[in-house]
């Protein structure tokens, strides 16, 4: 039965659909090949008006930093939805190896009801609704860069005016560096999306449903459990990506005097901001509570040990002229042993997870909410004046 469940953690599938494993495993390479058609456009751009005797008409959105954020972002997100969704099977196959489950005298039951979980969670991951939210988003993608124009429209009005060759040219570069990257950008956006919920989801009935075996004295100082807030964190981490991104849209904004795009941008990431602290903490706050509970449990230990402890001071108090030296030693070690078993129990964690991921997850939200409140605009404004004077221009 055993090796039933670890065959069937290994064989676990985050992805069925062949087109979405492509998609999201080889979600960097993609974008990399982004930048190289890029660079193409571009190399293009530079052939045409050097050959053409009307090079004015060409406009091309690529050279924007807008454009080059956007795709540096892309790539940020894509590398850590991947690490995220190698993640979860990795992270159960631990809690099961490590026997963080409480096993009954029904020890069958436990292992169907371990069985059935996995299952299911593998179902979600996989369903058809999947689908419902990655095709709308991938129809907002199109619609909004193409209003937005933050991806390139490569030429702008005078399209009708050019040759036959560089219609084709224009047509074939607008199609795979807007139309098709933000159809799979839209699409992978929403199965991300849809595959986050469903496993924030899990671990949160994981937490409420299954006798987890806390540890107070666990290494990991998560009471054994971090491998859960590792995989929360890993989820948390494309949201927090997507509030980098946001907060340096804010910056460039501010600096090229854009408005609207400065409102949305910072609307977008106090959204981002909220969000990414919510998909930290909702999905543990099952495991918070029976941290919580084994808090409990050893706060009345504390007790025990505290009144061991002023019983073994009181013998050696009475007896202080009739004890030797072998039996006060006893005593003192064993006083010595029962304080730092009371240090240990003091220190029993409520979380799954220890000051290392807090600190990762705290850190760059920092600069993020720097750049909501406006603190940034001041760094902006120095820059500014700074590329003004080495230009020898005025402001």
């Amino acid at each position: 039965m055993k090796d039933t469940i670890n065959e069937q953690l290994v064989n676990f599938k985050v992805t069925i659909n062949k087109f979405d494993s492509f998609l999201l495993n080889y979600g960097p390479v993609l974008v990399l090949g982004q930048f190289i058609l890029s660079g193409l456009a571009i190399i293009l751009n530079a052939l045409y008006i050097f050959l053409s005797e009307s090079p004015k008409m060409i406009t091309w959105a690529v050279l924007s930093p807008v454009y080059g954020g956007i795709l540096l972002a892309l790539l940020a997100e894509s590398i850590a939805v991947r690490y995220f969704l190698n993640k979860i099977p990795q992270t159960f196959s631990k809690i099961w190896a490590e026997g963080l489950i409480k096993r009954t005298r029904a020890e069958k039951d436990d292992i169907d009801e371990f069985q059935k979980f996995i299952s299911n969670f593998e179902r979600e991951l996989n369903a058809r609704q999947r689908l419902y939210i990655g095709l709308p988003f991938a129809t907002f993608g199109l619609v909004f860069f193409w209003i937005t124009g933050h991806l390139p429209y490569v030429i702008d009005a005078w399209f009708h005016e050019v040759d036959w060759a560089a219609k084709i040219i224009i047509t074939l570069v607008n199609f795979f560096a807007l139309f098709l990257p933000a159809v799979l950008i839209g699409y992978a956006t929403g199965i991300s999306a849809w595959k986050s919920v469903v496993t924030a989801i899990h671990v949160r009935r994981f937490c409420k449903d299954f006798d987890l075996v806390i540890q107070p004295s666990h290494p990991d100082k998560s009471g054994g459990l971090k491998p859960l807030g590792s995989l929360i964190f890993s989820l948390a981490v494309i949201v927090i990506v997507a509030s980098l991104a946001l907060s340096g849209m804010v910056i460039l904004a501010d600096y090229y005097s854009f408005p609207n795009t400065i409102l949305f941008s910072k609307a977008s990431l106090a959204i981002s901001i909220l969000l990414s602290i919510i998909i930290f903490i909702w999905p543990l706050l099952s495991a918070h509570e029976r941290m919580n509970i084994e808090k409990t449990r050893m706060n009345l230990l504390l007790v025990d040990i505290t009144r061991r402890i002023s019983e073994l001071e009181e013998v050696t108090q009475k007896n202080i002229r009739k004890m030797d030296y072998r039996k006060r030693q006893e005593i003192f070690s064993e006083i010595d042993s029962l304080k730092d078993l009371y240090r240990r129990v003091g220190i029993t964690p409520t979380w799954p997870f220890d000051r290392d991921i807090l600190l990762k997850f705290a850190t760059p939200q920092i600069f993020s909410l720097l750049s909501l409140i406006g603190v940034a605009e001041p760094i902006v404004g120095a820059i500014r004046s700074i590329l003004v004077t080495i230009s020898g221009n005025q402001p």
